[in-house]
């Protein structure tokens, strides 16, 4: 029997009240107020979130107290509190003896989490790499104690890190010295080791002829690699893409000589990027734009191609509905909040998201900075950056938003996302079963695996592909009322493992 705590309790009435909200709400069942702000060290610098395949909450940048800096990552529960299962109380500090600040963090198909970075001091920054098992030990069969340092001569470093479906490591950013920038590119195994097949000994260098800065990387899922950055040229500042072959060659099929310009005769910082499921290219920069996987502009997409950002973007990532989730900042005079901006697929400004597609949040503080944004399975938003609460003194922040969406054509998403709660007392852990089989209406899929995200489908005799959803959860359902009567197939790719199984649609 389980026994209901008032805690407990309290918790489902948030759950409960977050799920009539509206969608850019900030969400109750996190922090109790949807924000959460954590001290590591005295200065603490949030830059990447990522949402683990079981709802945890890795939140990685630096932080230090005087010298060195330091990587450190945060992992927080689902309802905003700090896993204490995770390193020390929920934190971990890596040390890498000298100053070393983390940028990107991903998590690896089998759990496992990489944060890249910058290694060292001006004029010599390096790229670095820092591997942790799930419970936020170092991984000492990674690199040299878990940590890999890679020479690449510039005073910028790491972007983004992206994790290829082999468990291949990609990491962009800027290579050489001033005046020369370059985009740069480097490929390890899944020991840190470079990977020599890639490109010259591992590493890719590209030469725009200007100023390059790399700030972006995403791989398409056919497994070339677009690289997005910003090209400076004395007062003229473009957006760059670069894409890449599987081995570092570049595309030239992609854009004019597998590179894309573009320019607004605004000044650029950074410039996130995503890959949408159809493969086109969404950047994100003073203005968010769309292109075609030849690399031309999307002329369908907002206005030309492009659609107003109402504040400094600074990430953005695409939800299962196709909707854009653009985080960043917003300056209101001497005051600096998080800011969050929700586009259809169209690029047209949600008009049910916020006020008027957008939301500000006000930490209570004079700076608060966005720079990363991801999705839940569940469609919630999570925004993590910097929280500056007095002069010197800055900490981690977080904060959670109602997407007001589920994945199409699946019904039952969210079930078993608050696992710690729900008991399913008919699993059957040996195998994935569905039922009822035959079925009318409703089908359920059990016994999916809640460690690695799934690629759920239903499809037909044919394989032609009918429904189709992205789910980390053990339980997932699709109404399928609508088929005609016949025999059916779900198919199930679970990080390149394939399971299909047989029903029967009465």
């Amino acid at each position: 029997m389980k026994i209901i705590t008032a805690s407990y309790m309290m918790y489902l009435l948030l759950i409960a009240a977050s799920s009539f909200a509206q969608p850019g709400t900030l969400d109750p069942s996190f922090g109790g107020d949807g924000m959460v702000t954590t001290k590591i060290q005295k200065e603490n610098f949030g830059n990447s979130v990522a949402v683990q395949a079981d709802g945890k909450i890795i939140v990685a940048g630096y932080s230090y107290d005087q010298s060195p800096v330091n990587f450190t990552l945060v992992r927080y529960l689902q309802d905003g509190m700090l896993d204490k299962s995770f390193g020390v109380k929920g934190k971990v500090v890596a040390d890498f003896g000298t100053n070393a600040t983390g940028k990107s963090v991903a998590i690896l198909p089998d759990g496992n989490i990489i944060v890249a970075g910058s290694y060292g001091n001006s004029p010599q920054i390096n790229f670095a790499l820092a591997k942790f098992q799930n419970n936020g030990n170092p991984d000492s069969a990674f690199g040299t104690n878990g940590k890999v340092i890679t020479d690449f001569g510039s005073v910028y470093g790491v972007g983004q890190v992206a994790i290829q479906t082999d468990g291949k490591i990609i990491v962009a950013g800027t290579a050489g010295t001033s005046p020369g920038f370059d985009l740069g590119l480097v490929r390890y195994g899944k020991t840190g080791k470079i990977d020599s097949t890639f490109g010259i000994n591992g590493k890719v260098v590209t030469d725009l002829g200007h100023i390059e800065v790399g700030n972006s990387v995403a791989i398409q899922t056919d497994g070339k690699i677009v690289v997005a950055g910003v090209s400076y040229y004395k007062t003229k500042d473009s957006i760059v893409l670069v894409r890449y072959g599987k081995g570092g060659k570049i595309d030239s099929s992609f854009g004019t000589n597998g590179k894309v310009i573009t320019g607004f005769g605004k000044y650029e910082n950074n410039i996130s990027l995503a890959i949408q499921p159809d493969g086109k290219i969404l950047a994100a920069g003073s203005y968010l734009l769309r292109f075609n996987q030849n690399g031309k502009t999307d002329s369908v997409f907002g206005v030309n191609g492009k659609a107003v950002i109402g504040f400094a973007s600074s990430s953005l990532a695409v939800q299962a509905d196709g909707k854009i989730a653009v985080g960043g900042t917003f300056y209101n005079g001497s005051n600096v909040d998080f800011a969050l901006a929700r586009y259809g697929k169209g690029g047209k400004a949600d008009s049910a998201f916020g006020v008027n597609g957008e939301v500000i949040t006000d930490f209570g503080s004079r700076q608060a900075i966005i720079n990363s944004v991801a999705i839940q399975a569940d469609g919630k938003i999570v925004l993590a950056g910097t929280n500056q609460v007095r002069p010197h003194t800055s900490v981690f922040a977080v904060a959670r938003y109602i997407g007001g969406n589920v994945v199409p054509g699946c019904t039952d998403c969210t079930k078993n996302n608050f696992s710690n709660f729900q008991i399913h007392e008919n699993s059957k852990p040996a195998g994935i079963y569905l039922s009822p089989n035959p079925v009318k209406d409703i089908l359920h899929i059990e016994g999916l695996s809640s460690a690695i995200p799934q690629k759920i489908s239903v499809i037909d005799l044919s394989g032609k592909v009918l429904q189709q959803n992205f789910s980390s959860n053990s339980s997932c359902s699709f109404d399928i009322k609508q088929l005609p009567a016949g025999m059916y197939y779900v198919k199930i790719d679970e990080g390149g493992k394939t399971t299909s199984l047989k029903f029967i649609k009465e």
